[in-house]
């Protein structure tokens, strides 16, 4: 984790400083090492870890993109496990939950129904395949007749199969870490998989990552996921009744 107590106040961790966890308030351990960035540490193995991966470059890349402190924000659950730690919780309720490695689906299931109004960012850098392969499906991919938003027949040849089934937005991210001089180069870009269909299509929008990061941080993401999923709804509705008469 990147945030620990020490003298009442968050921190990040710095190498033989002593602090505690904000969650269970066992000893935690300051880890500055060379291999890893550097992050705070159970002694022992507790349940606050259990259901968090080892944060990687690209998390905290992400995490400082917003607020300190919207970062790693502690809920109560009504379960065994007592509490979730938020990657990212806005002042607006907006959970953001940045995945790099694979995900049990009944984990994804579990964190979508807990916080509802969240959105997965997902890492696409992490497996070589998946850039290509995305690249590939993205020629396919048929506009909805407005820009950067696109209608996708077969979704699990773009995308991840395990995230085609979420019932929150999912954005991934293909470009993580690089700096790409190339402004037409599709990774520039965000892809959005939103939830539901329109008959078997799916719905897949291209945005930057700052449109992103602004529409989030000024609390106008939720106003335009709302507004383009009501628009989205009546489309289903003329496809329903399109079907019906053939």
């Amino acid at each position: 984790m990147k945030y620990a107590i020490a003298d009442g106040k968050r921190v990040e961790a710095i190498k033989g400083l002593k602090a505690t966890c904000p969650v269970c308030s066992m000893e935690v351990v300051a880890r500055c090492g060379k291999q890893r960035i550097w992050h705070w540490a159970h002694l022992v193995h507790r349940a606050c870890d259990s259901s968090k991966e080892n944060e990687t470059a690209w998390h905290r890349m992400w995490k400082d993109l917003f607020p300190s402190e919207w970062q790693e924000v502690t809920f109560k659950e009504n379960s065994e496990k007592g509490y979730s730690r938020a990657d990212v919780a806005t002042s607006k309720g907006l959970i953001l939950e940045f995945q790099h490695s694979r995900i049990e689906e009944e984990e994804r299931i579990a964190r979508e129904e807990f916080y509802n109004n969240m959105i997965w960012v997902i890492d696409g850098t992490r497996l070589k395949r998946d850039y290509p392969k995305f690249l590939k499906a993205r020629e396919e991919f048929i506009n909805l007749g407005r820009p950067h938003v696109f209608r996708v027949d077969f979704c699990s040849e773009a995308f991840p199969e395990s995230w085609t089934q979420s019932k929150v937005p999912v954005i991934f991210d293909f470009l993580g870490q690089r700096d790409l001089e190339d402004h037409s180069d599709p990774r520039k870009f965000l892809y959005c998989l939103f939830p539901g269909f329109i008959g078997r299509y799916f719905v897949v929008a291209e945005f930057s990552r700052n449109a992103f990061i602004k529409a989030v941080i000024n609390g106008e993401w939720e106003h335009r996921y709302l507004r383009f999923m009501n628009q989205l709804e009546v489309l289903r509705e003329q496809w329903r009744t399109f079907t019906k008469g053939l």
